[in-house]
């Protein structure tokens, strides 16, 4: 195995073009390196980005939040930025299992090339309508967190390309946040997982709903059936109920592991979905 560590952006860039599909990108190293002390990950190059500063950091853009992909959870849990602009991040953050030692190390950007559908990031950037850019020596993409993700374990990011920066739309005063996340212990895998975005109107009906589910399937999806529906009217029992019944049938093709079946993570689902409805109106709230 050949490590390589480049000084900027540029050199990244052309080391990936030239060494092809044979090499692993380690970024905080909290997936890749357990994969290859495991012995089920054995890449012929490493390209280590520890030097690449400026992929680190939270800038505000415009009417957007630019997240560096070297970022750690520990930074977007206590970055003020995020937690003013897009709270759920920094909520997530918080709740990223394995303790202070991952959320020291791990990145949003590996987190999000893992495509691991446990990841607790996925739901809540899919519920924020968040882009990812992706760079090249050809050139830069940008595309939606819901189109970046394909499968378990695979993304859109080509063999030569870099994921960059996470962007995210700003939140606005009359939003509310919300993630909820089953797990049966700080150091295990989520079980399921939502998140939630609502935005209310003066006299408390819903605006704007933007609802996930993580850890269920494969893929991050979005609850699109219920998000319209919602539109107009109050939150009430009703309301939760629907939003629990259309995230369980939202759900095709539930994981089955050994943290737990298919069909116990399609019920979760509807339950983590309206927890995490009614989370996001309070705080819209402010209750």
């Amino acid at each position: 195995m050949k490590y390589h560590r480049p000084e900027t952006i540029d050199d990244a860039l052309k080391i990936l073009d030239e060494l092809g599909a044979a090499t692993k990108v380690l970024a905080g190293g909290q997936d890749v390196v357990p994969l290859m002390n495991q012995g089920r990950l054995a890449p012929v190059n490493i390209v280590d980005l520890k030097s690449l500063k400026r992929l680190s950091g939270v800038q505000v853009d415009g009417a957007t939040i630019v997240i560096g992909a070297l970022t750690t959870h520990r930074s977007i849990e206590r970055s003020e930025t995020i937690q003013n602009g897009c709270g759920l991040l920094a909520e997530a953050a918080s709740q990223i299992g394995g303790g202070l030692q991952v959320r020291n190390r791990g990145t949003i950007g590996g987190a999000l090339c893992s495509g691991n559908p446990v990841y607790d990031f996925a739901p809540c950037l899919c519920a924020l309508d968040a882009e990812v850019r992706l760079l090249s020596v050809h050139g830069e993409r940008r595309l939606s967190c819901s189109d970046f993700f394909l499968d378990a374990h695979q993304t859109a990011l080509g063999v030569n390309e870099l994921l960059t920066e996470v962007i995210v739309p700003a939140s606005n005063g009359s939003s509310g946040f919300s993630y909820k996340k089953l797990k049966f212990s700080d150091g295990c895998y989520s079980i399921a997982s939502a998140a939630c975005v609502v935005e209310l109107n003066a006299n408390g009906s819903f605006h704007r709903v933007r609802l996930a589910l993580g850890a269920i399937s494969a893929l991050p999806q979005r609850v699109g059936s219920v998000e319209a529906e919602l539109v107009g009217s109050a939150l009430s029992e009703d309301a939760l109920s629907r939003v629990s019944m259309a995230a369980e049938q939202s759900v095709e093709a539930p994981i089955t592991d050994v943290h737990a079946d298919g069909e116990y993570r399609r019920s979760m689902a509807g339950v983590m979905a309206r927890r995490a409805l009614l989370g996001a109106v309070q705080r819209a709230r402010g209750t």
